[in-house]
């Protein structure tokens, strides 16, 4: 069900360094070194439309399952795997141009 995609049920494991951190402006989601956010996880960006821009951590299962570990209003401590040149090349050029 697409609405538990956002939600944890029970804990999972998690495969060591898998997480990715995603930015996602007016409903694109943005990921360093221009990975795609899984497919699996695209009914995330529709429940989550209305926000104009948010961050979005994913993260691996043991399984190979793309999941949501978090989601943050974009004021993050650190970029992750982002460089700043591709943070703003790509994320901040695309929030100014919707704003």
């Amino acid at each position: 069900m697409p609405d538990e995609l956002l939600f944890v049920r029970q804990y999972v494991p998690l495969t060591a360094d898998s997480e990715r951190r995603f930015f996602v402006v007016a409903g694109t989601a943005y990921g360093a070194e221009k990975t795609s956010l899984p497919t699996a996880l695209q009914p995330v960006l529709d429940a989550l439309k209305p926000r104009l821009f948010y961050s979005l951590d994913v993260a691996l299962t043991q399984a190979g399952v793309p999941v949501v570990v978090e989601v943050g209003d974009g004021q993050v401590s650190d970029l992750k795997e982002w460089t700043l040149v591709d943070f703003g090349a790509s994320v901040l050029r695309s929030l100014a141009a919707v704003t």
